[in-house]
């Protein structure tokens, strides 16, 4: 009953490895009413009188948790959950602990003779039921994070660095990296590059035969901006020709920056060689040669 007056607060290190391990505990607790379960990162603030369970984060039983329920049905679920995660949306700690948390114990009744038959029924039923808050907020939270990174795809341009490497600078609202990642590696696996999110410090590295990777800490040098990042003359010159392409194109009768702005958000144009004229006053835009000299 101690359980029943009081909000237990499942204390983990903010990974979705950490959030795995505390949901899985969460679950395990069924005297705990399913709304007064919370879900917080280490650098989320103590209320007072609060009594947080503090979960040790352990990949090897996050990836054991997570084969065992793709196993029993739940793979979609389990990745609207981790696109969830990488949101921006306020509250998306204790939306997708709970709901994975629901996903775990649900997966837990799944024995007995009637096994498979309630298996069946609840995977496919179990992220469809908008009326519970904590599933709808997922839902919302995944589908905004999965938008954005299907537009960031398209619109991320690489710049030729002068040592070779391919760049990229992104600054976006969720944290895409993880879902725009397996495509760039592939689309790209003879290349080096970086796409480097400059919001969190963050960036995806890849290099020629090996596995791509997301590399915490990731600072331009000290004084450096992305406009005046050493380029090559070819890369100089392909902007140019972008430019002249994209003008070329134009129809100037029929230009619309409304409806433009709505196909591609103004956010996204510092990083868009076509779209850095005089009127886009940004530090992280790509300049021409004339202007980095």
């Amino acid at each position: 009953m101690e359980y029943m007056e009081r909000q237990v607060v499942m204390r983990y290190d903010g990974t979705f490895a950490g959030l795995l391990c505390a949901a899985q505990e969460a679950s395990r607790l069924t005297a705990v009413p399913h709304h007064r379960l919370d879900f917080k990162s280490q650098d989320e603030g103590e209320e007072l009188f609060e009594e947080p369970l503090d979960i040790q984060t352990d990949l090897g039983l996050a990836r054991q948790i997570w084969r065992k329920a793709a196993a029993q049905g739940y793979a979609a679920g389990l990745r609207t959950c981790f696109d969830a995660y990488c949101s921006d949306s306020p509250g998306k700690n204790n939306h997708t602990g709970r709901v994975l948390c629901a996903m775990l114990r649900e997966a837990a009744r799944a024995v007995g003779p009637c096994a498979a038959q309630h298996l069946a029924r609840s995977k496919l039923m179990f992220l469809d039921n908008l009326n519970d808050p904590d599933i709808l907020s997922v839902v919302t939270a995944a589908r905004r994070c999965r938008n954005q990174a299907q537009k960031i795809t398209g619109l991320i341009r690489f710049s030729e660095l002068a040592d070779g490497l391919w760049y990229s600078a992104i600054s976006p609202d969720c944290d895409v990296l993880p879902l725009i990642a397996p495509h760039f590696a592939l689309r790209f696996a003879s290349q080096r590059f970086m796409i480097h999110d400059l919001r969190r410090s963050t960036a995806i590295v890849h290099e020629p035969g090996a596995a791509w990777r997301i590399l915490d800490g990731v600072f331009l040098p000290d004084g450096m901006q992305v406009s005046n990042l050493p380029c090559t003359e070819k890369e100089f010159l392909i902007r140019e020709h972008w430019r002249r392409y994209f003008s070329s194109i134009a129809i100037e009768a029929r230009r619309n920056p409304r409806l433009q702005a709505s196909f591609m958000p103004k956010k996204y144009w510092a990083g868009l060689p076509e779209m850095c004229d005089n009127d886009v006053l940004n530090t992280s835009r790509l300049p021409s040669k004339k202007e980095a000299l």
